[in-house]
């Protein structure tokens, strides 16, 4: 963990943190002698591009029994510089007792697919979370709805949301260079009925390298004159989805009162991870009006500009239909408050609301819920994209696999791909469990790309992010189209891309779904392809190209370890054993980066 925060004053038991009375949450108003703390939920912790000013956040929780006044907050380098200061007004911020501190950790010990909270985690770190008995997690799930809910109704005067703005300038000097670490500290001046106190929360923030670009050799870095490499996160939420302290509450979001960030505040974070764009994927069930999608439409379409583009789009929560593949925590949830099941979609550039469960405790798996393929309809009839998000997570997987299509079906709207590297679960890698998924998928013949996602409540950071190909200029409907070509790779770093041709002078780049004939491709027909990469000068790394026919287990074509940049050569025949397609990953060997290109689809018939 790079964050820490003084003092810690809450209690050690875990299970029994939610053992106390509901009345806990309704705080003291009478000013005494009580304790606050500095969560640091809401700073980033990672930058590329130091040029940039971004806001951040704390979160001050009153964990005493008394209230106290808020005087001032001062955030500063380790040598003292002032980065920023806020006057806090005297504003009253009342104790509860360790009643929302025990909330929190009881989030951590519960598993993190429930909760989200696979970062900022301040009292149990990840690796020390012990499997719960599932009758106790399931117990602990509703005491922790309940809690949240009790919190909700009483206003949540124990804890308050600052934000604050940091300029990465004053943090790394010009001479900074990619691995430096830049410490700050964010420190808290109160008044009890005892006098001035304070607390304080510490933070480390890492300057990352530049993502890296095609080799100079490649073919798209000689095709710069019609485009270009664009980078972006797909799965993006903000501070309308949040239980408590967001900019509008949803009470459906159970596990998220941190109080997060608006669109406007992320775009600038984003800008400073050095990405181009974000989809803005509020859950269906906290945009509950069309009037409340128009506002996100509007919002989007404001921080669009020629710079950096805002994708208005929706997390869809689906209804499972058919039979089903395995289940998940979600099911019971949704069982123990009456619902269906479902699974996550990300609608993306959309232009109207999709509507999917309801705003209330347990109500996000209620009517109004719709099935994969009427949300898919609806979303690709306005010239949108689904991709199917976290398919194989424990907690809201997608299931209803016999009513799952992607682009095979010339005529009908379905998805475009799956989230096969959601940065919650494994930012350094895609996870091994969705990309399997896909790969099934795959075999089964659907035609469907890999995709990937931050799946962020907080603040933006680096992850597998999709580096997409946009033909013309950067505008919107550019991106969106580059984004549904499957034009893409996805990485926290290193650069990969494909390409296939024959010897007729018949090519195909990333992305293509190529239509032949069986009758027209004799057996043994030659096929020679490239493997463009950029893994930086100072490493090697190990790539993969595999190659799948429908029907078949996906094998390795061919593997070699590189350095620096350059371009890996294959070479296939066809055999007549049906469609088939390729891929390649790449991983930098003793370091946590990797990437995974989109497929280039041969489809036979």
């Amino acid at each position: 963990m790079n964050k820490s925060f003084l003092p810690l004053t809450l209690g050690a038991a875990v299970l029994v943190g939610l053992l106390i009375p509901a009345d806990a949450a309704r705080p003291s108003t009478e000013l005494g002698d009580s304790s606050v703390i500095v969560l640091p939920s809401g700073l980033m912790n990672e930058v590329r591009d130091t040029s940039v000013t971004v806001p951040m956040q704390v979160q001050l929780y009153n964990s005493g029994d008394a209230t106290v006044q808020l005087d001032h907050l001062l955030v500063q380098t380790a040598s003292g510089q002032i980065l920023s200061s806020v006057d806090l007004a005297r504003e009253s911020l009342a104790g509860d007792g360790g009643f929302y501190g025990d909330l929190l950790r009881d989030m951590e010990v519960i598993d993190p697919e429930i909760t989200h909270k696979h970062r900022n985690r301040f009292f149990v770190p990840l690796e020390s979370r012990d499997e719960l008995d599932p009758a106790i997690e399931a117990e602990m799930m509703m005491d922790i709805i309940d809690g949240v809910s009790e919190l909700v109704r009483s206003g949540a005067p124990q804890k308050s949301d600052v934000t604050f703005d940091v300029s990465f300038q004053d943090l790394f000097p010009e001479s900074s260079q990619p691995g430096d670490v830049a410490e700050m500290e964010v420190v808290l001046t109160y008044t009890t009925s005892q006098g001035q106190a304070t607390a304080a929360c510490s933070n480390s923030i890492t300057l990352l390298a530049p993502f890296l670009g095609p080799p100079a050799q490649s073919r798209q870095q000689l095709n710069a004159g019609t485009g270009d490499w664009f980078r972006g996160d797909l799965h993006v939420h903000n501070c309308r989805d949040e239980a408590s302290g967001g900019c509008n509450d949803c009470p459906a979001e159970s596990f998220n009162t941190s109080g997060a960030f608006t669109n406007a505040d992320l775009k600038p974070m984003f800008q400073a991870l050095g990405f181009d764009f974000f989809s803005s994927t509020t859950h269906s069930y906290c945009i509950n009006s069309d009037s409340e999608f128009s506002d996100v439409l509007a919002e989007s379409n404001t921080l669009t500009d020629s710079s950096f583009i805002v994708l208005a789009s929706t997390e869809i929560s689906g209804k499972e239909t058919g039979p089903q593949l395995g289940g998940d925590l979600a099911d019971a949830l949704c069982l123990l408050g009456w619902g269906s099941d479902v699974h996550h979609m990300g609608g993306h550039a959309i232009t109207s609301r999709k509507p999917g469960g309801r705003d209330g405790f347990l109500d996000f798996c209620d009517n109004p819920l719709f099935s994969f393929q009427a949300n898919a309809r609806a979303v690709g009839e306005e010239g949108g994209f689904i991709v199917a998000n976290h398919p194989d997570a424990s907690t809201w997987a997608f299931n209803s696999v016999n009513d799952f299509f992607g682009r095979e079906r010339a005529a009908a709207h379905g998805a475009y791909g799956v989230e096969v590297w959601n940065g919650s679960e494994t930012p350094d890698h895609w996870f091994m469990d969705h990309r399997r998924w896909l790969v099934t998928r795959l075999k089964e013949g659907k035609i469907i790309y890999p995709y990937s996602g931050s799946d962020t409540h907080d603040t933006p950071y680096n992850f597998g992010a999709v580096h997409t190909w946009v033909e013309g200029g950067f505008v919107h409907d550019n991106l969106r189209d580059g984004l549904k070509s499957g034009r893409h790779y996805i990485s926290n770093g290193p650069f990969v891309s494909i390409d296939l041709a024959d010897r007729q002078g018949r090519t195909a780049a990333m992305g293509e779904i190529v239509n032949t004939r069986a009758s027209k491709v004799p057996a043994n027909y030659p096929l020679d392809g490239t493997i463009d990469y950029n893994v930086g000068a100072s490493k090697t790394a190990v790539i993969k190209l595999y190659r799948g026919i429908q029907g078949q287990d996906a094998i390795v074509l061919a593997q070699e370890t590189v350095s620096g940049s350059g371009t890996m050569t294959y070479f296939d025949t066809y055999q007549p054993a049906g469609s088939f397609y390729y891929w390649a990953e790449l991983e930098v060997e003793n370091h946590p980066e990797a990437a995974m290109s989109s497929l280039i689809y041969i489809r036979v018939r």
